[in-house]
């Protein structure tokens, strides 16, 4: 997926006891991995690996780039919005699997583009493996 910056892009209001919130703490980590399991990250996954693959990206910052949706206070879906120095890059998409199918990944896509066309970038990509079903 390829999304150029023509338009102002506005938040998609949540469904009733949805929310969203940002990385804050270690237990984050964990909640992460659930998150990314079902396909992005094998079941046996810790949560050092969110230090890998988002905290240890240069042109990641946690706490401002990795976004929850969040249902009743918990973490069920997650996106990351990093800019690459004007590029966007939607990254590590995942939603918890008793929460697939209801049409949620719409909200975070669009949290994840709200955030970087407010910071100025006007391309975004989003990237898969053919290997993983529930992303192609």
């Amino acid at each position: 997926m390829f999304w150029i910056n023509d338009k102002k892009v506005e938040l998609l209001p949540l469904p009733e006891g949805y929310s969203f919130s940002t990385y804050k703490t270690e237990e984050d980590k964990a909640a992460w991995v659930e998150c990314c399991k079902n396909g992005l990250v094998g079941d046996d996954t810790k949560p050092e690996f969110f230090d890998d693959c988002i905290a240890g990206d240069e042109h990641c910052n946690p706490y401002t780039d990795c976004f929850f949706l969040d249902y009743n206070g918990e973490h069920v879906g997650t996106i990351t919005a990093i800019n690459q120095d004007g590029v966007g890059d939607m990254h590590m998409v995942g939603m918890k699997t008793e929460f697939r199918g209801k049409g949620l990944g719409k909200y975070l896509n669009n949290m994840c583009i709200y955030k970087l066309a407010n910071e100025g970038v006007h391309h975004i990509y989003l990237t898969t493996d053919e290997w993983r079903k529930g992303a192609v």
